[in-house]
């Protein structure tokens, strides 16, 4: 591919232009350091309320769910990213699946191949132990007959 933003496994990720991308980086900087900085407020403010200081428990308390609704924004706007960042995996996946279906295939052929050849194994096996139980009764006879001999000698 010729663009830039293209990975090892040939997925370009050109969905958002540049510069709504560099928008939305910058954005997600400033939110992050106004969290950050009213984060360390809050925390000021908690101390002083332990200490006996300045707010009162309930302007504390709106300002840790504030807090929490800025950290769930910008956890929301993470897994977002992440949603819309790996829709090159579908293709991939798609495409290991397909080929696990056709080596199922292969597979299933050979071990249908394998299975015959058993089966002639087994078919002939079957015919020397018929051989070995004719030669077995004529040895019997055999034996039989030299007793015969024997006997009449």
């Amino acid at each position: 591919m010729d663009c830039n933003c293209c990975n090892d496994y040939g997925c370009c990720f050109t969905n958002l232009d540049e510069d709504k991308r560099m928008k939305q980086e910058t954005f997600m900087r400033w939110f992050m350091i106004t969290l950050a900085l009213f984060t360390i407020y809050l925390g000021y403010q908690v101390i002083l309320i332990i200490s006996g200081g300045s707010w009162n428990l309930q302007s504390v308390l709106l300002g840790l769910s504030t807090l929490m609704v800025g950290l769930l924004v910008k956890n929301n706007m993470d897994i977002g990213g992440l949603k819309t960042g790996h829709s090159y995996l579908r293709t991939q996946i798609r495409d290991v699946a397909l080929d696990l279906k056709e080596h199922k295939k292969e597979a299933t052929e050979n071990f249908h191949k394998i299975d015959l050849k058993f089966n002639k194994i087994d078919n002939r096996l079957e015919k020397v132990d018929s051989r070995l139980e004719k030669v077995d009764s004529r040895l019997n006879n055999i034996d039989l007959r030299l007793s015969n001999i024997e006997a009449k000698l």
